[in-house]
């Protein structure tokens, strides 16, 4: 406990300090622009797509918790925020030359150090700017555990969750809703954020629901995990590793005997077929059950019917 707050001031500070926070917001967008343009490859889209673009991969997930808890958009209610996502867009997409692009995306320790940063941005997003934000609501005191958990997961990747779902990428021009991908196969940083979420509330205990004591691991601490747990998955990445969560996610998939792909239904094999009615006669019925030429037409031709099978 004691190497965890040593931690704690620096995280803090980074995400209350308006100055920090404004350098740790500027790394978030210019990292997320970056990976943006660097997905337009020979494509080009107007200015205007590019920026709503950005802003929906940036500031995806928080939105969608602000429209999760009924709040304001978080973002837009601090001022600094759009301001250093505006002057990251700019440097990104209409810098002389391209500098800033070609540097951060063509340098590999200069993306390495950025993508380090946003670990940070990683460990508030899941705690301060999600599940927190859950347990401190006014409205909806205390919220619910499944609520945290989602909320947590939200304003961690769901930034990313929309742009896939509305094609929302440099790689088409026009945007359309599609099915997740995410929903076929859960990406890295679904399954990072799903994760981290979940390990938060269970340091945390915040609804005293499990056996051990109540914020066993602090609020402060819990978050300083979640940051080391981003950077450990970020240097695991760098090892080649590609799915650091993949022994976890099928161990669970296993134990929940739930498989990578529901298989065709199997009721057809147990089901009877049933046995053919045998029909001595063919009989018609006049639809309007009256009396006429078309029904006495049709009792005639009965009639001959049984005749003939009589003889």
């Amino acid at each position: 406990m004691y190497f965890l707050s040593a931690f704690v001031p620096f995280f803090n500070y980074m995400g209350d300090d308006p100055a920090a926070s404004t350098v740790l917001d500027f790394v978030f967008c210019l990292h997320t622009c970056v990976l943006y343009r660097r997905s337009l490859g020979t494509n080009h889209q107007p200015w205007l797509q590019t920026f709503l673009g950005c802003i929906v991969g940036t500031f995806g997930g928080t939105v969608l918790t602000s429209f999760a808890l009924g709040i304001p958009i978080s973002f837009l209610s601090r001022q600094h925020t759009a301001w250093a996502f505006a002057l990251a867009w700019w440097l990104v997409f209409c810098s002389p030359g391209d500098f800033t692009f070609w540097v951060v995306s063509g340098f590999r320790p200069i993306h390495f150090v950025l993508e380090m940063i946003n670990c940070i941005a990683g460990g508030h997003a899941i705690s301060s700017w999600g599940a927190d934000k859950v347990l401190s609501s006014t409205h909806m005191p205390g919220g619910s555990g499944p609520l945290t958990i989602l909320c947590g997961m939200l304003s961690g990747c769901g930034g990313g969750i929309l742009c896939l779902w509305f094609g929302i990428t440099g790689a088409t021009e026009e945007w359309s809703f599609r099915t997740p991908p995410t929903l076929k196969k859960a990406g890295l940083g679904v399954k990072q954020a799903l994760f981290s979420s979940i390990l938060y509330y269970l340091m945390r205990n915040p609804h005293a629901t499990l056996p051990w004591k109540q914020d066993q691991i602090p609020k402060s601490e819990a978050s300083v995990v979640i940051w080391f747990l981003w950077t450990a998955v970020l240097i695991a990445t760098e090892f080649k590793i590609e799915d650091p969560f993949a022994p976890l996610s099928n161990l669970i998939g296993l134990v929940l005997m739930v498989p990578a792909d529901v298989p065709k239904s199997t009721a057809h094999a147990f089901k009877k077929k049933a046995p053919k009615a045998k029909v001595e006669d063919e009989e018609y019925e006049d639809t309007s059950r009256g009396s006429g030429r078309g029904g006495g037409s049709r009792r005639r031709s009965t009639s001959t019917t049984r005749k003939r099978r009589a003889s």
